[in-house]
């Protein structure tokens, strides 16, 4: 398993939603970076789910952003 995902996975098991909405955002670029932009608009809608869940205000707005520049 490639660090990201293996990280996403232990900070959802520990109840971290916080940073796994952070792991989840930069697996996003990640994947979007790679013109994988089916699985990056999926990665990158939960994390914006994720921020909303704990009322951060500015990194759904950056979820949308990156979100914006994908086209599938």
């Amino acid at each position: 398993m490639t660090p990201l995902p293996e990280a996403r996975s232990q900070f959802l098991r520990i109840g971290q939603v916080l940073d796994l909405a952070q792991c989840s955002r930069s697996l996003g670029g990640i994947l979007r970076m790679q013109f994988k932009y089916p699985k990056a608009s999926e990665t990158l809608t939960e994390s914006r789910g994720q921020f909303f869940k704990i009322d951060h205000v500015l990194d759904p707005a950056e979820c949308s952003e990156s979100l914006n520049g994908i086209v599938c």
